[in-house]
């Protein structure tokens, strides 16, 4: 039995039980390294974040959490920690005082053919300058497109449940690089248009009260993706990462694969983790030549805000940190990788961290494919661009020749065939 992935179940069990009581107090729940006076440890536990730390007898019997867990004669021990908000905001691995230092000038300057780990921005008045995550392939037409979050592509979109005067946003226009100042900007700064998004709140669990706050929801993940002005912006290159030394292209890891990087019983057990965006640049080695170090210590639930003046959770989070900071405002929707059974593997898009920037956070990759249709790209160019054309075609005209009897999709006429 995989001691990650039975916790994480256990977690969402835990999540989806209105009935138990002692959850009032609990704000998210995670699976992380257990704390001993303030210490932690090498066990890890089921963290209960709570809003309040109270002593147990201070408590009624049916609000102490449970210090351990049963499941098919596995043992899960708990753990009860102060929680905090994050927001999209120990040492730096690069210098960041001047525009001009390397290697963080290489992610924050026009990149073309564009490539994940660069600047970028959407065109909505205030949107987040930000990270372009990578370059994908759309299952549902097989287009290759631009990935990163949706508070950096969609500005934050929230889903119909939390809307009031803020409306959908499509389709806003993508930008790279992310000039804080629009009049630098210039047409061949515009990469596309906003494709699809996950919308905040798009995961409706009666739950939501955990917090003490029925107006808030789950959110599985924070991501969007652009479709391209043109392919005459990318080559096979752009399947590679800004700062990132192994070629490309990068596979989606599984969730068991995820999960393994905090199985102690498992090779990939504190494997290292890459991640590159535009405020911190390049961060994990060996991803590069630089000393830095990240890794994977914890999964679970984030409580993050502000979106569109809401916070939400999201349930399909992955925390990091390591001897440098993990990312700052500016890196959301950073790429991130894990060398997983000796292959590096998107596991995830960075998208937010709290303010003291002791660690960051990421969404799973699984859940950006799942909800967006993706996959990876295998750097193979497309040499056919679909075109989507609506154009009515009488049945009478059938078998002839005028316009009307036929439609042509990217040099090729198809007629009209049913009557």
């Amino acid at each position: 039995m995989n001691p990650v992935t039975t916790a994480l179940e256990l977690i969402e069990s835990i999540m989806n039980d209105n009935s138990i009581s002692w959850k009032d107090n609990s704000m998210y729940l995670t699976y992380g390294p257990k704390k001993v006076n303030g210490v932690e440890t090498d066990d890890y536990s089921i963290i209960f974040h709570v809003k309040d730390k109270k002593p147990l007898n201070e408590l009624l019997p049916e609000q102490i959490i449970p210090s351990s867990f049963t499941i098919d004669d596995f043992d899960v021990i708990s753990d009860v920690q102060i929680g905090e908000l994050c927001s999209f905001y120990p040492a730096d691995c690069h210098d960041r005082t001047t525009f001009n230092a390397e290697p963080v000038a290489t992610n924050r300057r026009r990149t073309r053919p564009l490539k994940g780990g660069s600047s970028s921005i959407n065109s909505y008045e205030g949107g987040y300058v930000a990270t372009l995550g990578l370059l994908a392939r759309d299952k549902s037409d097989g287009q290759i497109v631009a990935v990163s979050n949706n508070h950096v592509f969609a500005g934050s979109t929230l889903h119909p449940s939390y809307q009031s005067t803020f409306s959908n946003v499509l389709p806003l226009c993508a930008i790279q690089p992310a000039y804080e100042n629009a009049s630098y900007r210039t047409n061949n700064d515009y990469i596309g248009t906003v494709k699809k998004f996950v919308p905040v709140g798009d995961v409706d669990y009666t739950k939501s009260t955990l917090a003490g706050n029925p107006h808030l929801q789950y959110t599985s993940c924070d991501s969007a993706v652009v479709s391209l002005t043109s392919y005459g912006i990318i080559d096979s290159s752009s399947a590679g990462i800004v700062g990132f030394d192994p070629a490309p292209p990068y596979p989606f890891a599984t969730d068991a694969e995820i999960n393994s990087l905090l199985n102690t019983g498992s090779v990939n057990y504190a494997a290292p983790v890459f991640r590159s965006g535009r405020t911190c640049g390049p961060v994990g080695y060996p991803g590069n030549t630089y000393s830095c170090s990240l890794s994977v210590y914890q999964f679970g639930t984030a409580w993050v805000g502000l979106y569109s003046g809401h916070t939400s959770y999201f349930i399909d989070s992955i925390y990091l940190r390591g001897n440098v900071t993990s990312g700052r405002g500016g890196d959301s929707g950073s790429p991130v990788l894990a060398l997983i059974n000796g292959t590096w593997k998107v596991i995830g898009l960075f998208f937010a961290g709290p303010g003291d920037v002791s660690y960051g956070i990421a969404c799973r990759i699984t859940s950006v494919a799942s909800k967006l249709n993706l996959t990876h790209w295998d750097t193979k160019m497309p040499t056919v661009s679909a075109v989507y054309k609506l154009q009515n075609i009488n049945a009478l005209d059938y078998g002839t020749a005028n316009d009307a009897s036929y439609v042509t999709l990217s040099g090729r006429k198809y007629f009209f065939v049913a009557r």
